[in-house]
């Protein structure tokens, strides 16, 4: 892995602290067995944040590379099974034509993007709009559900997975999700021919946006609206092009992994894997080495009982027989 795009975040030792042998095995095959990577390309040149170091060891570990991409200056490489794009500023009109060609092609885009209170983002949101979406960059999406939010913060949210197969990865890895920084992302009034949606994670329907956040977050009967939004949701063209869209960076970083069991990062990565058509390793669940107990079988306690309970006796008492016959 290129680890030129890991920030300085506090690195937990999650990626470690389970029995992976099947998973470990599998990436083992993997490595002998498959010539080439999947080659996934980082957009640079837009105040990019970097990926921790975690996150890149994850990525690696599900037999991705990571690849630095500036597509002002370079055209997108024959290699490319898919293009990360997380920027804090827009991207160029030369970008956006590539971008869009790309798509127009067949190619995949993996866009995460998070609230700003002052960015513009006029070229991305032209991109999105090609595929019947959109979003307020400056509305900090909030819950008034205490459903789907963390412990009463508003601006936390926990949202529904529509996903069956994110669902199950998220189950098996006994794993949650929890969002921060995120703005609501809906479809256009006119959504383009030949695009279909598929939600991803969606939040209630008493969500809502706040503009100004400099007093609090809490739901304002008079200037806010409630409604349900998309925090994450693929869209497909015709040709097989696809864009997945998550409105939060949280699902990158570092800090939520305690309150997650990497649930966020399981979900960009099964992303990363889906539109690189790699099997991946994600789906693949560990057995914790923090667990202070075995799970164990009813048969076998049963088992165990008539062990001990009438087998090991009986053994003892003929064993006393048998000696005593011999004296």
């Amino acid at each position: 892995i290129r680890h030129k795009f890991t920030k300085g975040y506090a690195v937990y030792a999650g990626l470690y602290d389970s029995f992976m042998f099947d998973a470990q095995i599998t990436t083992a095959i993997k490595f002998v067995s498959q010539s080439d990577l999947s080659s996934i390309y980082m957009m640079l040149g837009h105040s990019e944040e970097g990926i921790s170091t975690d996150l890149a060891n994850r990525i690696a570990y599900e037999y991705l590379e990571l690849l630095p991409l500036t597509l002002d200056t370079a055209d997108i490489p024959a290699d490319c099974d898919c293009i990360f794009l997380m920027p804090s500023k827009d991207i160029t009109e030369k970008e956006y034509t590539k971008l869009s060609a790309h798509l127009s092609n067949g190619g995949k885009l993996l866009l995460i993007t998070s609230y700003s209170a002052s960015a513009e983002f006029s070229n991305l949101s032209r991109l999105a709009a090609d595929y019947g979406l959109k979003t307020d960059f400056k509305g900090y999406l909030c819950e008034d559900n205490e459903n789907y939010c963390y412990s009463g913060y508003e601006g936390l949210i926990v949202p529904d997975i529509s996903d069956t197969d994110l669902a199950d990865i998220i189950s098996e890895n006994k794993s949650s999700l929890l969002l921060g920084g995120c703005t609501g992302i809906t479809k256009t009034e006119t959504v383009p021919e030949g695009i279909t949606h598929t939600p991803i994670l969606t939040t209630s329907p008493e969500a809502y946006t706040k503009s100004d956040t400099s007093k609090d977050l809490k739901f304002d009967a008079e200037k806010d609206v409630r409604a349900q939004y998309y925090t994450g949701i693929s869209a497909s063209n015709a040709s097989g092009g696809e864009l997945v869209w998550f409105s939060t960076g949280s699902l990158t970083y570092d800090d939520y992994d305690v309150y997650t069991s990497f649930g966020n990062k399981l979900t960009f990565i099964n992303a990363l894997n889906r539109l690189s058509s790699n099997e991946g390793n994600s789906g693949i669940p560990s057995t914790p080495i923090t667990d202070t107990s075995a799970p164990v079988s009813e048969e076998f306690i049963y088992v165990f009982l008539a062990i001990t309970v009438l087998l090991i006796p009986a053994a003892i008492v003929s064993f006393s027989v048998i000696k005593y016959k011999k004296k």
